[in-house]
């Protein structure tokens, strides 16, 4: 890599550039140079840091430990043409931290470490700087031996390290006394670098460890998606189901993100007459506040300079909608990513990926479930007193169950000549919508034709957002529910998209509550109404044997509060999504067996 490369302006007081002097490379240091300073800092208490930033993980006193919480830490530095490497130093100094340069892999990839760099922030977490600082160039850092190490993009994906996470919160319901790790290791290999597990060919593991840790082989880049996840997903659980939807932790990225999201949602005016394209971005950082970072990299990559003369002009409209219209002819686009406003492609865009947690177990109470047709197994859900139901895979047509016996039935009605279920129904213990359970895989084969588990929103979301983007098309877009949330892996551009979607759907649902009502649920072991029909298979031995063998304490032959009852090739069951789940998982197994022999 031959460019030099500088940053200019301030991050949280105006605007963040990243340019190239294009000088002559520099040639390479012939003695390695490292940041080397005391560690006073290790060995006093753990740097402060906002809880919810803590990581899940099994804590621990190393050396590392510290560290990772020293990088949370905020920062503020200026460098003008300094060596790569006396900025480090620099950084090392000020914050007391030991960082040390892996020349070696960076010659490897073509970089100096007299590389100039020009670089001004505030306010910004120690992490979010250095991964601002190193990424133009390819490199990154990891934590080992007692040092914050400047390597390689490639250096730190071969550097895999094996760390305990404590997921009692996220693995035990309250209806089971087993923890289901299953559920949770297959949302995280799901959503979290697909490929990269050694069920997929990989490197990484994932192995339960009862009675409620996972102990994860993963990059340490991986590690801090993952704790992020985990965090996110147990906070937003945290909040009751009548106080959907909850917002995820306060971590800094978050809470920078939203500041950001704020002062994208006001008003702003730009006038501009054939002034260069960062000079405009400056002027609009310094009108709104705003901290912007321009990656020169990747405009350099489409051939869009910051030289470029722009002619702009628009008045009193949001700062969002005024970037769009800036950009979009230039083929730029906008994301936010470590504590800024990125200004890069729109390739650059359509290949990073982010995961997130949506809460929608508000939006559960009113989704529809869709049942094609054709499937052995055929599932119909009524009303529940939780806002998850169930779904089934294709399935014809069925009776009509309209509420009643302790717990009601959702209304059915037809969409398409698609069996969907809505909101209506009654019943002793009130009726209400039906949400979405699955069994243990997302994918299950019956008869030999493999069939495919949507709940109804996930449905919508597939087919009405990006819809080439997902998995189930080739594309590289997943999303799981995990106990009524959804996770989500996808594009900055699809995931502000979708929440879109989701705020016109719940003022949707306003309107339509203002109606029919709002069933408030009351506990998380409310009880959810299932038909299944099971064809040719005899559905009284099911009914007898179902509760001897899944989930026998949660049955009323066990003064529990589920019901099962049986008519001709169909049960008719009452119980928690979770013993749903799991009963699902063993009628698909009969199912696939094929019809007995008569």
């Amino acid at each position: 890599m031959s460019n030099s490369l500088k940053v200019l302006g301030l991050i949280g007081g105006s605007v963040l550039l990243l340019v190239n002097s294009s000088c002559e490379p520099r040639k390479p240091a012939k003695v390695v140079t490292v940041a080397k300073v005391d560690q006073p800092a290790l060995h006093q208490p753990p740097v402060s840091v906002p809880t919810a930033e803590k990581p899940i993980a099994t804590p621990t006193d190393t050396v590392e430990s510290k560290l990772e919480q020293a990088l949370l830490q905020k920062t503020q530095f200026e460098f003008s043409e300094v060596p790569l490497n006396e900025a480090v130093r620099r950084l090392a100094e000020q914050h007391k931290l030991p960082f040390r340069i892996d020349e070696q892999k960076l010659l490897d990839e073509g970089v100096q470490v007299e590389q100039p760099m020009t670089m001004s922030v505030s306010d910004i977490t120690l992490r979010s700087a250095l991964n601002l600082l190193l990424k133009p160039l390819q490199l990154t850092y990891v934590i080992k031996a007692e040092s914050i190490v400047i390597t390689t993009a490639t250096d730190a994906t071969d550097h895999l390290e094996t760390r305990i996470y404590d997921v009692e919160k996220l693995v035990r319901y309250p209806e089971e006394t087993q923890p289901d790790f299953q559920s949770l290791i297959d949302l995280i290999t799901a959503t979290v670098q697909p490929d990269s597990w050694d069920t997929a060919g990989g490197e990484a593991s994932m192995p339960q460890l009862p009675p409620s840790f996972l102990v994860i082989r993963q990059t340490q880049a991986v590690h801090a998606v993952i704790d992020e996840l985990l965090r996110d997903l147990e906070h937003v659980l945290s909040v009751p189901d009548e106080q959907a939807p909850a917002m995820a932790t306060e971590s800094p990225s978050h809470a920078a993100e939203r500041t950001i999201r704020e002062k994208l949602r006001q008003p702003a005016s730009l006038r501009a007459a054939e002034k260069p394209l960062h000079m405009v971005i400056a002027d609009l950082s310094k009108a709104t506040g705003t901290p912007f970072w321009i990656d020169f990299a990747k405009l350099t990559d489409e051939g869009v300079t910051l030289d470029q003369p722009i002619s702009f002009q628009v008045s009193n409209v949001r700062l969002e909608s005024m970037l769009d219209l800036l950009l979009r002819p230039l083929q730029l686009a906008w994301l936010i990513e470590d504590e800024v406003l990125k200004i890069t492609t729109l390739t650059d865009t359509t290949d990073k990926l982010f995961t997130r947690v949506y809460d929608v177990r508000d939006l559960a109470k009113y989704a529809l479930v869709s049942l094609p047709k054709k499937s052995p197994l055929n599932i119909y859900v009524g009303g529940a007193s939780r806002p998850t139901g169930g779904h089934g895979s294709d399935g014809g047509g069925a009776p009509r169950p309209t509420g009643g016996n302790a717990g009601g039935g959702g209304g059915f009605f037809q969409v398409r000549e698609l069996h969907q279920f809505g909101a209506a129904g009654g019943g002793e213990s009130g009726g209400g919508s039906g949400g979405e359970f699955r069994g243990p895989d997302d994918r299950g084969v019956l008869d030999g034709s493999t069939v495919e588990i949507f709940d109804g929103l996930m449905q919508a979301i597939h087919s009405g957002l990006a819809p080439d983007s997902w998995n189930s098309v080739g594309g590289e877009g997943t999303m799981s529910e995990f106990r009524g949330l959804l996770v989500v892996r996808q594009t900055y551009p699809n995931h502000l998209e979708l929440e879109r979607l989701l705020v016109e759907l719940r003022n949707k649902h306003r309107r339509h509550t203002a109606i029919v009502g709002r069933h408030q649920p009351s506990s998380p072991d409310d009880l959810l109404f299932v038909i299944y029909d099971v064809g040719d298979h005899p559905a009284d031995e099911l009914a007898r044997r179902l509760p001897e063998f899944v989930a026998p304490k949660t049955w009323q032959s066990a003064k529990g509060n589920g019901q099962i009852y049986a008519t001709k090739g169909r049960l008719f069951v009452r119980q928690t999504r979770r013993v749903h789940r799991q009963l699902l998982a063993v009628l698909d197994r009969v199912v696939e067996r094929g019809a007995p022999q008569r």
